[in-house]
């Protein structure tokens, strides 16, 4: 799977996130961005799957709505998300890094 399928899932996963949590607590779009402290047109852009949140935004969007970062990753990956092989040829020490 290359990088832009991976992107592609990454977007559709938070915007479908995004669309449950705005569900769950029935509001428009237009709290939701107000909640996030972001624009309406970036919430939109966001929950449609056009664009990633920066790490700010993603951070702060799961601490808001107390989503944690594990039930999210769990989410891509049922979505299809492949977290990529190292190369077997590279020796780590996890215990060094």
């Amino acid at each position: 799977m290359n990088n832009m399928e991976m992107e592609k899932i990454v977007k559709s996963t938070f915007g479908g996130l995004l669309y449950e949590i705005r569900s769950e607590y029935e509001i428009s779009q237009e709290v939701m961005a107000e909640i996030c402290r972001i624009s309406c047109r970036q919430y939109a852009n966001l929950e449609n799957g056009r664009c990633v949140p920066t790490v700010l935004n993603f951070i702060n969007i799961l601490k808001i709505f107390d989503v944690k970062i594990d039930d999210f990753v769990d989410k891509l990956i049922v979505n299809g998300y492949i977290i990529p092989d190292m190369d077997p040829n590279r020796e780590m020490d996890i215990v060094n890094i």
